[in-house]
């Protein structure tokens, strides 16, 4: 008994027990539970707050467990919850989310449609954060500006935000955006960044310095003058996901991107459309001009196929100084300096797809099939 009183009596005292918050579902509880747990912690203890509401989160690596998942309840009973959790998390003064560390709230709600109202998450998100560190926000709607002063938050995790302007990203170092609107003047200043992740549309660019920028993801569709003016001299990682060939010289014609010191290159096409003439012409621009690259990571048919084919023929010169991994929808395998790579080459071309195994023109008719059948409605 004197044992029980101990440790419970350490647990009280402890403010970080209280201090983390991770919500699933079970709102009900929550809105009990959060006073109390607000009482337990210092008035100045910074707060980590987790809220997801729908499906268990596939983005996140501290996925909850489902075991503790519920049946679906009654939209309009957990709209109220999930504000009023919303509004003792936030304080009515906004003095409580003065102390928030990080902040993460994950509304599949919102972004299927299933609320019967709409979202009041961005009403609680125009208080000054002066504390937080890790923003994570998805599915978040709103005509005002949101969250004011952000001086220390290092890492931004926006999916499908749409707001007038987006935190102030001075100090972050780590950024990851899609499908969000009106994000390019908070990354004009965001020069610390070591990490950008990025899904462009239109009227969106990226025309900065990024001195310490070693990895950049770039995706969606970006118009020709969308990187005039970017500078990352410190990039050693490059991922592309395009759906157009378009894209790629958008790229490829970036002269502040160093192409000779890329070490790591991830390139796939999603849902591709367009002549293949041009994805072959670009891509093989983009293999050529990495000089010193070490891993290659390949996804989906068009990306793999097009890559291997060019390697096992013309490109197969490529970095035979090193050893050269290469990842096939994570699938590993080592190229060796100075092999012949045709053998294994033409090896997973057949598995990837035997209609481009042949010569170049037998590829190209394969492809312009396989281009026609993606854009083609099905029946």
């Amino acid at each position: 008994m004197l044992v029980c009183k101990s440790w419970s009596q350490a647990a009280l005292d402890t403010t970080q027990l209280w201090s983390t918050f991770k919500i699933l579902n079970d709102f009900d509880f929550w809105v009990a539970c959060i006073p109390r747990r607000l009482a337990r912690t210092r008035k100045d203890g910074l707060l980590d707050i987790h809220i997801w509401v729908g499906r268990p989160p596939c983005l996140s690596q501290e996925e909850p467990d489902e075991s503790r998942l519920k049946g679906t309840p009654d939209v309009a009973e957990l709209r109220i919850a999930y504000n009023s959790i919303l509004r003792s998390l936030t304080g009515i003064h906004g003095e409580v989310a003065r102390r928030w560390r990080i902040f993460r709230v994950v509304d599949y709600y919102a972004g299927s449609g299933m609320w019967d109202k709409p979202s009041k998450l961005a009403e609680y998100l125009v208080f000054p954060t002066p504390h937080l560190k890790e923003l994570h926000l998805y599915n978040v709607v709103s005509s005002r500006d949101i969250l004011p002063e952000t001086p220390l938050l290092k890492t931004l995790q926006a999916w499908s935000v749409n707001v007038p302007s987006f935190p102030n990203l001075k100090a972050a170092t780590s950024v990851r955006i899609r499908y969000c609107t009106n994000f390019s003047v908070a990354l004009a200043d965001a020069t610390h960044l070591e990490s950008l992740s990025v899904e462009f549309s239109l009227n969106d660019s990226l025309k900065v310095d990024y001195p310490n920028l070693h990895t950049l993801q770039l995706s969606g569709c970006p118009e020709s003058t969308a990187l005039d003016g970017l500078s990352a001299p410190s990039l050693r990682s490059l991922g592309l996901q395009f759906s157009v060939p378009s894209a790629l010289p958008v790229v490829l014609s970036c002269k502040g991107l160093p192409f000779n010191h890329i070490e790591f290159l991830d390139v796939s096409f999603e849902s591709p459309t367009g002549n293949p003439i041009s994805y072959v012409e670009h891509t093989r621009r983009l293999l050529s001009a990495t000089t010193k690259l070490r891993t290659l990571k390949l996804s989906g048919m068009l990306a793999t196929s097009l890559v291997l084919k060019l390697l096992e023929s013309e490109c197969q010169s490529l970095w035979q100084d090193r050893d050269l991994k290469l990842d096939l929808d994570g699938t590993e395998y080592t190229l060796r300096p100075g092999e012949d790579r045709s053998l294994l080459l033409k090896e997973h071309l057949g598995e990837v797809s035997s209609g481009i195994c042949g010569s170049w023109e037998e590829a190209s008719s394969f492809l312009s099939w396989y281009l026609g059948m993606e854009i083609t409605p099905v029946s």
